[in-house]
């Protein structure tokens, strides 16, 4: 989606990484900075992986339904051409850029947001920083590393009910590494309550 198009001064760009497991309220701490933008008049543009069309192909949806449209960009090709073909040339006067998923990415996008960075842009990512496995996932370790700021957010474990949950845990271990999926598939868990799907089959 792209805001309107108001003047702006030249200034530094800044990266904010929004990060945590599942259901944590990434997507929806990415919406809430993007509404307090919407007020300011600034011209911004939200985007997502075109891989994630898991409620709706155009926007981004939170677990708890509220949306915001989004432009899809290609996983594997993101650049600023391609960023700007999607925007139809409005990448240029841009000053927010938002991305969702950021875990879905390549690797490309670690330079995206630095090439936006430098032209004074504040770009935002939400993602996951690890999968159902705790390893780190995607671009997203390279863009905590880049960050101005990181917001590690926690869930409440979906087993035990009351510790916070700071791990992500897969149903099942078949598939990749990227398997997209909601409260069918995935579960926030804490720690004492992660073991791998595998393990957790056994019973207790």
């Amino acid at each position: 989606m792209v805001g309107d198009e108001a003047k702006y001064d030249s200034q530094e760009g800044k990266l904010l990484v929004i990060t945590g497991p599942m259901f944590a309220g990434k997507s929806e701490e990415l919406l809430r900075e993007i509404t307090r933008i919407t007020y300011t008049e600034q011209p911004f543009l939200v985007v997502k992986p075109d891989i994630d069309g898991r409620y709706s192909e155009n926007d981004i949806v939170t677990h708890n339904g509220r949306k915001i449209p989004a432009l899809k960009l290609k996983v594997g090709n993101e650049t600023w051409e391609e960023l700007d073909r999607l925007s139809e040339g409005k990448l240029k006067k841009a000053v927010y850029i938002g991305f969702d998923e950021g875990q879905f990415f390549s690797q490309k996008l670690v330079d995206l947001c630095l090439q936006l960075i430098d032209d004074g842009k504040k770009v935002i990512v939400a993602g996951l920083d690890t999968d159902y496995k705790r390893r780190p996932f995607g671009p997203m370790p390279n863009l905590m590393a880049h960050a101005d700021e990181v917001r590690k957010l926690k869930a409440v474990c979906s087993k035990c009910k009351k510790r916070e949950a700071t791990l992500t845990y897969r149903k099942t271990a078949k598939g990749p590494q990227v398997v997209i999926g909601g409260k069918e598939l995935y579960e926030a868990r804490c720690k004492l309550c992660y073991r791998l799907p595998e393990e957790d089959s056994k019973g207790e």
